[in-house]
Formats: structure tokens, C-alpha cells, sequence
């Protein structure tokens, strides 16, 4: 997740309230963050020409480069650190209208039309006004040219864009483009399995799905995951593959409990997701510790990631009680099921 990603997840968390905070400690323009007043005057049945301009500089430049957000309604002014946001931001008075006049011109703006450009309303608390946010996302299909007002490339430098010459453009666009994973985990199935060690209680067995997904403008070819984890006495971890991977080996230097797992010839192109293994927790009892399973990917001349899964002592306690006393005899994924999918739900990172 870049930069522009993680504070647009802060501003869905916030709301308004992270935005009027962003202005009022004075967060600068940068790389992937831009300002603007909106020039449209609400009701109205279109974009005002300097709307329609930034918007696809915006496009065009964020697309061209790492990607980025525009918050609308708030003015900027150049201090001596930087661009500056100034307090108190100027709202926009009817912000869905606004979003709406924004989704209706962006598919015009550039060519190619950037596809996964979003805009989202930010409505402040006990008010009609608010704000809007548009995400321009890292682009696939590079170079982005500007239809309005004129036809140009951009590419976002510092806190402002700027017009690429073709020298530039080929110095960005010539060289192979590079691959960039990221990493999902899901619930999959929880189970119940009798045991004959414990024949009056049973092992508790949860399943969760890892998917990988490629965000980046390459092919990734020699995918591998690392799986590390540390669960407690009464827990077992088991990797089930659901791809052929053509090497897997553990991993017990440094006291570490870790698997790798190697792809073949596998190519993963742009925009690519799938699952390639499977996560299986097995409780054979109730216990006093987290688990906790951190599992990272990469593969040749590519940006990996890393995420974690930590289960709280106290939720898989729960689903212990709950499979093997509550609901001991009814089958998996019954309506009572629920109860404990809402539990790892709040507690899945």
C-alpha cells in the first residue's frame, strides 16, 4: 500500500475531521498529496473549466508517477516550507454534487481514460458542506496525455505537476516496467474434527486464505512467500499449497518457525490476484497466547510486501468454547457460525 493509499484509508477512518485536522497542523503538499478550491459554482450542470484543468493535470500527473489524492476545498498558499494549507478550509457547499460533476468528466480528460480514478464524499459532521477526495491510483496503461485544456503529459514533481518533455517520458516509460505484490488474507472455513486423544473434546480447525495481487506495471516471474510464525502449546500450523510450487523448505534458524515457498515458472501479470495457499490453525485446547503469523512475498525485480495475522488468546478461546460446548454437534458454517466470524473479523490485520 503506497503513501497516497494509507491516508486515504485515514481520511475513510476520520472522516472530515481528519481533513480540518490536516489542515489546521498545516500537512503540506507533497509528492502524493495536492490541495484545490473549486472554482464550480453549486448547483451547476457541469465542471468549471479550472476544475476540468486540475482534474486532469491531477489524472495525468499522479497517474504518470506514484499516484496521489486531491483534497478539494481546501486553499493552498506557498509559505517558506512548502505549500501550505490555510485555515479554515473553504468547504464545498454541496459535496455529493460536486463528486458527482467530477465522475462524469474524468473518463474525458486523458488519454487513455484512467480507469481506476475514485472520488469520495466527506461530509463534516452536523453539516451539509464537506469535502472531496479524488484517488488517482499508480497507472497501467503509461503514459497518461491531457485532453483539457491542451494536449500534454504531466508527471507530479515535489508538490506540483509538470509537463514532461519526451525525453523525460522515455527516461520513465523506456525501461522495463517492474512488478509490485501485495498480500490478502481471508477466512476461509471453521471446522470441528473429533480426536482420539480427546475424545470428549475436539480440536478446533480454522483456515484462512493468503491471495497475492499484482499492483504494478510488470510481469512477476519467481514469486516466493515466507511464512513465519509463533503459536503456543496446544496450536498447530500447517501450510497447505494450492498452487504447485516447485521448492518448499523449512526454516528453524534464529529459533524461527518458517516455511518458504518457491514458484516455478510461473508469470503473474499486471492486475493479477490469486490464492496460492492456505493457512491452517488447528486448537487442540484452550491456551494463554496470541497466535501471531506473519507472512511476506517478493519475486524477481519486484516490490514485495508483508502483512500479519494475529488471533487474540481470548477470540480463539471463544471459538474453542463455542465449537466444543455451545454447538458440539451441528455441522460447520451454521448460522451460529457467525458470532465467531464477526470476533476474527475485528481482529484480522
Amino acid at each position: 500500500m503506497g503513501r497516497a493509499e494509507q491516508l486515504l484509508e485515514r481520511i475513510r477512518a476520520g472522516g472530515a475531521n481528519e481533513i480540518e485536522n490536516m489542515v489546521g497542523t498545516s500537512v503540506v503538499e507533497e509528492l502524493f498529496l495536492d490541495y484545490k478550491l473549486t472554482a464550480t459554482v453549486l448547483p451547476s450542470k457541469k465542471l468549471h473549466d479550472d476544475d476540468r484543468k486540475n482534474l486532469a493535470k491531477a489524472v495525468s500527473g499522479f497517474g504518470n508517477s506514484e499516484g496521489g489524492l486531491v483534497i478539494w476545498g481546501v486553499d493552498c498558499r506557498q509559505g517558506p516550507n512548502g505549500d501550505v494549507p490555510i485555515s479554515p478550509p473553504q468547504k464545498i457547499t454541496q459535496p455529493i454534487h460536486f463528486k458527482t460533476l467530477l465522475d462524469s468528466a474524468v473518463g474525458g480528460l486523458t488519454l487513455p481514460a484512467h480507469q481506476g480514478v475514485e472520488s469520495l464524499t466527506v461530509i463534516s459532521p452536523g453539516e451539509a458542506s464537506g469535502f472531496v477526495v479524488t484517488h488517482v491510483p499508480i497507472g497501467m496503461n503509461v503514459p497518461f496525455q491531457t485532453l483539457f485544456p491542451k494536449q500534454e503529459f504531466y508527471i507530479r514533481a515535489g508538490s506540483n505537476f509538470f509537463p514532461a518533455s519526451r525525453s523525460v517520458l522515455a527516461g520513465l516509460f523506456g525501461s522495463r516496467p517492474h512488478p509490485e505484490l501485495g498480500l490478502q488474507i481471508r477466512k476461509s472455513t471453521f471446522a470441528r474434527s473429533a480426536t482420539i486423544i480427546r475424545p470428549r473434546n475436539s480440536k478446533i480447525e480454522l483456515a484462512f486464505i493468503v491471495r497475492c495481487l499484482n499492483t504494478g506495471r510488470g510481469v512477476a516471474n519467481d514469486i516466493f512467500f515466507n511464512v513465519e510464525h509463533e503459536v503456543a502449546k496446544g496450536m498447530t500450523l500447517a501450510v497447505s499449497p494450492m498452487y504447485p510450487f516447485a521448492n518448499i523448505w523449512d526454516d528453524h534458524s534464529d529459533n524461527l518457525k518458517a516455511k518458504t515457498l518457491a514458484t516455478g515458472q510461473l508469470a503473474f501479470p499486471p492486475g493479477s490476484n490469486g490464492e496460492f495457499f492456505t493457512l491452517n490453525l488447528s486448537l487442540w485446547d484452550e491456551t494463554s497466547d496470541d497466535a501471531r503469523i506473519r507472512i511476506s512475498c517478493g519475486a524477481a525485480n519486484a516490490l514485495g510486501s508483508a502483512i500479519e495475522l494475529r488471533l487474540p488468546w481470548a477470540i480463539l478461546n471463544e471459538a474453542y468454547q463455542h465449537y466444543n460446548f455451545d454447538y458440539p454437534n451441528e455441522l460447520s458454517q451454521r448460522t451460529e457460525d457467525k458470532k465467531v466470524a464477526k470476533l476474527f473479523d475485528a481482529h484480522m490485520s
